[in-house]
């Protein structure tokens, strides 16, 4: 929505009249108050929530697979069980000795 000079200068007449307050103080307000935006704000409980649930040394289980010692994740490989294709069966022992016994 866009608001002519003349239109804010009505709305800051019709503002002086509604709360009983001169018009030059609600100007000289508005002229003092400083850069828009959020001054003084505390930051909320949310900021300790997040860091406490994306605390990657906390995690267990499946969930502490995703991620390396440093908290970065593996991404598809912590994901997925990737099968190893090497043509042993899981947990076979003397992977890769045949050629040295024979």
């Amino acid at each position: 929505m866009k608001l002519s000079f003349e239109d804010y200068n009505k709305f800051l007449e019709d503002l002086a009249k509604t709360k009983k307050i001169e018009l030059d103080e609600i100007k000289g307000k508005l002229a003092n108050c400083g850069a828009p935006g959020i001054h003084n704000a505390t930051p909320g409980k949310a900021a300790e929530t997040v860091a406490r649930l994306t605390d990657t040394s906390r995690y267990t289980g499946s969930s502490k697979q995703r991620f390396d010692e440093t908290g970065k994740g593996k991404g598809i490989a912590g994901r997925k069980d990737l099968p190893d294709g090497s043509g042993y069966v899981t947990g076979y022992g003397h992977k890769n000795t045949y050629d040295k016994t024979h």
